[in-house]
Formats: structure tokens, sequence, C-alpha cells
């Protein structure tokens, strides 16, 4: 703390030095308490003490300057410690004496001569530092210590250096005895003569200068740049008072920092694993192989003592990978990892890796697939389409590489009975196979191992079951739901496959389905989904987490990239991903299937639809101000509130629940049965989705008021038997209408026998609505299909609609399908952009 000790005004004189020497050789601490010394130690190291005056019999300490003034008066009086000051608290007044007695001790440490001295018969003459008053009184100095200097032993320091840092031990040393200073706690003994108490006093001051803390054995200097700079500097100051000792192990240190470059060897090993071979080399010295781990796995403390190298250091862009990688190797038995590792771990080329030949080969099959059929496709049953054959054999090779794919084909060309006929046709000897997928499509899976593959034993997991893995059973079905209920004994058993269907349930990694998904032990892994970025890029990471552990790197680490580096780094997600996800559009595999046409209906506002909207806007506005982003994130409920009561306006003024108004002042009602009079006419079968279930009720008033005689169909949240509506609308002749609730009927469904959609209230979410619509356009289905979106004009509805259209490119830059429009913040300026009313 030297630089603190520039500024203190020191009075002193040689007797008056002398003779406090004298008395701090005693154990001065025991006068005080610990929070008395624990206070007076944060003044000294703060440097708070301004004044520091020595007289024969006391000290006078003084901290602060001017009105501010406080100081204490320490006095030893028949070998006790006393102590008044200028404050009526008396622990205040102690406090500053522990800060001054230390400050004695390095003033004592900095000027005492450390050896003999001659006897001096004239006075002692005062020496005073720049600013400082001396006193010029000849005062009696201590007693005569020279029967001390004959028998005092010489103190030595020895410096030795290991992993843990820079060590220093202190001996005394005399003739070829050398006998430890400090005892334990780094506390001296009262057995020293006065020459030896005056070299520990010394020490203890010049140590208060470096960084050096106690350890076991004495004192230990961990941090590396303080070691470096204590080298070059502090220890040829000891070098005046002290003798030296250094060990061999010091000096590799003096040679500075030196840079380790390190080569990973990767060799193949087991069925479907690789090994690491580290290499740390030092110039071109390379390191035994345990000294080189230690070094990598300390790699986030910084440089790095290494015995008989010195201090060694891994270039920044090397350590950054190694690291972010950690917890992944960490977990790694003998550095084994999964042969899929090599697609993530190696990818930022930091540093040079070899690969042997077999490890090679397979690298290059899976990035760069053949397109050959697996040898054992050849006898696929007939009922799979071409394009299905190719998707099983593609699993199948996957499977035989140790990899876990995900399987995202556009919604309607056959992703479950592709995977039914590998579990099937391909099982694992010895293990059933578990599919979990929302409860609405429970039942298609039952449906179509039914059909398919009779022979397989298939059994739903229910709340009623007791689960064990001795049931002779091949296919085991769970809801998610069903699956958390289960979730412990499950986690006991391993499944031959584990099936994620309608995978993008699970993209909130931190939910309990996740959880409880992610504890599934298999052997074989499988993601299904059509949708795999439904609302951000971070769910194409949960998938893999369940998927392949370890592929995307830690959570924290993708979404930084993913924030710091955006398209370049989607364009590397995408390579990185693209061999183990099989995405095929229904227009390159199934030719025949007839084209699709999409378009807008935009619907005029009835006079009742505008005065209601404007009230909620202006309203809305009023409280929760213009700022959006501040909106979002204090008053979110309020916000969403207000955005689905504007939805509501839109579709039918009547859904509002203060608000009693017939169907014809919906104007997107009057909209839709102008629509539907031809088709109805021409025979059409025509599907109406909405996410308002209480619109869809407005709606089939309308149709029964209107057309009565058209065949009218339902299927809700509410509906029992969801195949008996479906059924019924797929086998009818003539016009005919089915009402569906999106969630209702976004998935497990099939609808093909129409030709006719029309969403009544555009979702948020495009991938919601492109679900719905492939329950219509799908295979089997031998007509054009119409898609209709009813929106609104000057409404919120239009700007999400718009908004949608500029975004579709979201999903396609990992998968190819469209993504989510969810953060208002990035698009709207104010609340009023969002959701004001204009014409």
């Amino acid at each position: 703390m030297a630089e603190f000790h520039k500024e203190i005004m020191r009075s002193y004189s040689k007797s008056s030095l002398e003779r406090w020497f004298a008395w701090m050789q005693s154990d001065w601490e025991k006068w005080f308490s610990e929070l008395e010394l624990s206070r007076g130690r944060d003044l000294y190291k703060h440097g708070r003490i301004t004044e520091l005056e020595l007289s024969e019999n006391d000290a006078l300490i003084r901290l602060g300057r001017g009105a501010e003034t406080r100081y204490a008066v320490v006095q030893w009086e028949d070998s006790q410690l006393k102590v008044r000051g200028s404050m009526e608290q008396k622990d205040e007044a102690a406090s500053i004496a522990v800060a001054g007695l230390y400050e004695i001790e390095a003033l004592i440490a900095d000027e005492i001569d450390p050896l003999p001295q001659e006897k001096n018969t004239e006075k002692d003459v005062p020496e005073a530092e720049s600013g400082e008053s001396a006193d010029a009184t000849a005062v009696p100095g201590p007693p005569s210590r020279e029967n001390d200097h004959r028998d005092a032993r010489n103190l030595l320091l020895r410096f030795y250096a290991n992993t843990s840092g820079l060590h220093m031990e202190a001996l005394w040393m005399k003739g070829k005895i050398r006998t430890p200073v400090f005892t334990q706690g780094n506390q001296f003994s009262q057995n020293e003569n006065q020459k030896e108490r005056e070299q520990i006093i010394r020490l203890v001051g010049r140590l208060r200068k470096t960084r050096f803390s106690s350890s076991k054995n004495g004192f230990v200097l961990s941090d590396v740049a303080s070691i470096l700079s204590f080298l070059s500097g502090d220890l040829k100051t000891l070098e005046k008072y002290f003798a030296i000792e250094l060990d061999a192990s010091v000096e590799p240190l003096r040679k500075g920092n030196r840079e380790a470059k390190i080569e990973i060897e990767i060799h193949a090993h087991g069925e479907n694993q690789l090994k690491l071979d580290w290499k740390v080399l030092i110039g071109k010295t390379e390191l035994p192989s345990h000294v080189g781990k230690k070094l990598i796995h300390r790699l986030g403390l910084g440089p790095q003592i290494v015995p008989e190298i010195g201090i060694v250091s891994v270039p920044e862009e090397t350590a950054r990978k190694l690291l972010e990688w950690e917890p992944i190797l960490a977990q790694s038995k003998d550095g084994v990892l999964p042969r899929y590792m090599m697609f993530s771990l190696f990818a930022g080329n930091a540093f040079p890796v070899q690969i042997d030949r077999e490890l090679s080969t397979w690298f290059e099959h899976i990035a760069i697939p053949d397109g050959n059929p697996h040898a054992s496709t050849a006898s696929l049953p007939d009922f799979l389409r071409p394009y299905q054959k190719r998707g099983v054999s593609w699993l199948l090779q996957q499977r035989d590489q140790g990899c876990h794919p995900l399987v995202a084909d556009e919604m309607g060309l056959g992703k479950t009975l592709q995977v039914l006929t590998l579990i099937a046709q391909f099982p694992v000897q010895g293990q059933s196979a578990l599919v979990v997928c929302p409860a609405s499509v429970v039942p298609v899976w039952i449906h179509e191992a039914e059909k398919f593959f009779p022979q397989l034993r298939i059994a739903q997991i229910r709340n009623d079951m007791h689960f064990s893995a001795e049931t002779p059973v091949d296919l085991w079905i769970s809801s998610y739901s069903q699956l958390r209920s289960h979730q412990q004994e499950l986690a006991h058993i391993e499944f031959g496959y584990a099936v994620l269907d309608e995978a993008q349930m699970v993209k909130n990694p931190d939910a309990k389905s996740t959880q409880a998904c992610l504890d599934i032990r298999a052997r074989n892994r499988i993601v299904m989904t059509g949708t795999p970025v439904e609302n951000k890029h971070c769910d194409i990471w949960t998938l893999f987490r369940f998927l392949m552990p370890g592929l995307l790197g830690p959570r924290k680490h993708f979404e930084t990239l993913l924030e710091n580096e955006g398209q370049r780094f989607l364009d590397k997600l995408s390579k990185q991903l693209a061999p183990f996800i099989l995405r095929r559009t229904k227009r390159e595999v199934v030719q025949e299937l007839p084209e699709k046409t999409e378009m807008d209906i935009v619907c005029a506002l009835s006079d009742m639809q505008v005065h209601e909207y404007r009230l909620l806007a202006e309203h809305g506005i009023r409280e929760l101000g213009s700022d959006i982003s501040k909106a979002i994130h204090e008053r979110a409920m309020s916000l969403f509130a207000l955005l689905t009561r504007l939805r509501q306006v839109c579709c039918d003024p009547g859904l509002l629940p203060w608000k009693t108004a017939e169907w014809q002042y919906s104007g997107k009602i009057q909209m839709l049965l102008s629509q539907l009079d031809p088709l109805l006419m021409n025979n059409h079968r025509i599907v109406i989705f909405s996410q308002f279930v209480s619109f869809l009720n407005r709606i089939r008033e309308a149709i029964e008021s209107t057309y009565p005689d058209a065949a009218l169909y339902e299927l809700t949240g509410k509906t029992q038997d969801r195949s008996k509506p479906v059924k019924e609308f797929q086998g009818s002749k003539g016009g005919s209408i089915m009402l569906v609730s999106l969630r209702a009927g976004g998935t497990g469904i099939t609808l093909h026998a129409a030709d006719y959609v029309f969403l009544m209230d555009p979702w948020w979410n495009p991938a919601v609505e492109n679900q719905a619509i492939d329950r219509v356009h799908r295979i089997g289905q031998d007509k054009p299909v119409f898609v209709y979106r009813m929106v609104t004009e000057g409404t919120i509805e239009k700007r999400i609609q718009e908004l949608k259209n500029q975004k579709r490119d979201l999903f396609d830059r990992i998968i190819g399908n469209q993504g989510d429009i969810s953060d208002f913040t990035q698009y709207f300026k104010s609340l009023n952009e969002l959701i004001g009313l204009s014409f």
C-alpha cells in the first residue's frame, strides 16, 4: 500500500522510532477487538490516515483534514497499550489507533537499519522527510541490542513455484540449520531476539506492499501478472534486506508469458463414438498428457504456471472455443464423445485437427449423402410412395451412423407412416418404441399403426395404468401430459426408439413437458414437426437438445451468436443442421398434387364495428401510452387483452362482452355469406376456421338462417368424438360446410374432401395457419385448393397480415417454412401505429 503513504505527514526522530520499534515487537493486536481490528485494517488499506507523529511516550494519529479531522493518541504505560481520542465513541478511536499502528509498522520496516548499529555517543539527529517536522531533543533509545545482534539468526526467503503460484517460505538460517520462521497460521513465536524481531517486522511490512497472501507453508502469490511484476521489481528490493534462495522452478517464470499451441487428434472409438487426444505444445516441446489436460481445464483462469515450462497461456480464439464446449467435454469420459459432435466441436477452426480415415469417411458420408437407398429398404411395403421409401431409407442410414434426425416434411406428406415403417420394419431387439404426441393426435397414431402394421403390439399410456418395461408391447403411445405423469417410471427404461411428434409442443426448454422429454432414455431419437421454428430460432436449439445433446452448444452461447452474428450465424446453422433434417415440400415430391391458391379478402367494417374499434383503440392508447415497448414490458397483460378485444371487434362486434348485436353487424360474416353462395350452388365443400368458438357460433347462426339446406358440421375443443363430424364431412355429397376452431382442428385430422378454406381471423403465427390449411391440402387431395384470409381494412389485422407477408423468410433461413411475428417493438414505432384505425 506504499502509494497511500506518500501523502501522510510523518514526524519522528531516530530515538522515538527506536523506542516504538521496541514496543511494536509485542503482540499489540491483542489489545483490540476483532471489530476494531477489522475497521482499522480497512482504514489502513484505503490510506485514510493523514498524519502520524511519534514521540518517546505516545503516538498522535490523525484521520481526515480540516474540520473533518479526528485523531487518536496511543500510549504504552506499564507494558499496557492505552488509547484515547477526539470522539465520543471509543471503538472509533480504537479503529484509528489500529490503522496508525499498522502505519508505524510500515515506517519501521522502511527506516530501521537491519544491521547492528554502532553505539552513538552523540545526540540523535532527527531526520525529517520533506514536509515533516522532527523532534530536535535527544531522547534515550531502547536498551542496547549488542547481545541480540551477536546471537541473531539470519532470515532466508526461499522461493519456489508450482501450478498454484509463486510460493515464499521464510526460514531462520544459522550455519546449515534452517528453521521455519512462522508457526501454524503464519504467527511467529515470542522467542526471537531483538534483531530477529526486527527482520520479521521488516518482512511483514514489505509483504503488505505485494499481493502475497498466507498459505499453509508461508505465503503465495497466485496472480500471474503480479508474479511477473514481483520477479522484475519487488524481488530486487527484498534482496537488499534478506538472503534470497530461488528454486529451479522459479527460473522459467522469468521468461514471461509463453503461448501454447493446441492440436487435436480424433480417432474412431467403439460404435458411433470418437475419442479426442489433446496435444499441447510450447514451441516444439509437447507437454505431458496430464499437464496439458490440466492446462485446458483451467483455461477460464487465464495464464497458468506449468512446472519446468513457466507461465503459459492459450490464444484467445482457441481458449474461447474450448471454453464454449467445456460443459460437453466435461461430460465425456476419457475424451470419448458421440461422432455427431464432429459437426460442432471443430467447426470454428480454432486449432488444428487431425482425423483418422474411418472418421473422415463417416463425416463425408453424413455431410454429403450419396442418395443411394439403404440396402435393407429394398423390400419396403408397396403402400409407401417412392419419396416415403426414400425417407425410411434416410432414417435408417441416420440410425446406423449414430445420428438422431428431425423429420420436417411439409404437412400431409406422411411423416407418421414413414416413422411407423421404421419402427415396425427395423425394431431394436429387446426394446420397445415410445411415441409422444399431443392428446388429439394419439388416435391418429393408433389408427395408422393398426391399419398399416397390424402385427405391432400397441399400448396407450393412461392415468389408470402402471407402466412396466416387462409388458409385451412393441409401441407405447403417450400424450405429453401423460408423459409428465409417468416421468419417473419412464426414466428407468431405455427404449429402442423415442419419437416426439408435433415437437413444437416442447419448444420451451424450461417447460415441464420439455424436461420430461429430455429425461427419456432411448437408443434412437426422432423429432417430427412440420414447423420446427414456430416462434423463434431458439426453438431449434431445444429440439436438438433432445436429439443430439451438445450439437448446438450451450443455450446461452447459441442465443448470443444469434443476436450478435444474425444472418451469418443462420447460414452456418443451416449448413450444420442440414445432414440431420429431412425437409421436403409437397411440390417437390408429389407432382400430381393440385395447386394451392392463397389470397386475402379485404372486408369492410360496419358502422358499429368502426365505432367500437375506435373507442377501444383510443382508450387503450390513453391507458397504456404511446410507447409500445414500455407497454409490453410493464403492462403486457393489459396490452394483449386490448389486442384480443380489437381482433374480436374486427370479426364481429357481438363478440364483445358488453355489446349486444345481431350477426348482420359483422362485415366479415356478410362478406363470407357472399362468397358461400356460388360455392354451395356448385356443390363445393368448404372448411371455415376461427380461433374464437363464439365467432363460429355466430357464423353457424348466419349460415343456418341464410342457407338452411346446406350440410353443416362442427369441430371444436368441446367435440367429444372428433372422428364423427370429420367422417361425415368427408363422405358428404353436394355443398357442405365444416366449422373448425383453429386449435382443435390444426392437427390430427384429414379434410381433403374440401377444396375451399376460409380463415376468418388471421392467426399471429403463420405456422399454425399452415397446419390448418394442410388438413385440406394433403395427400389424397384431387382438386385445386383455394385459401381465403378474411382481413379487415385499416385495422391491426391488416398490419399484422402485411407484416407476416414481409417476414416469411424467417423459417426458410433454417428449415424452409415460416416463423412467428411476436415482438411488435421491432416493427412498430408506437402503439398507435399498431392499432390505430385508418382508411
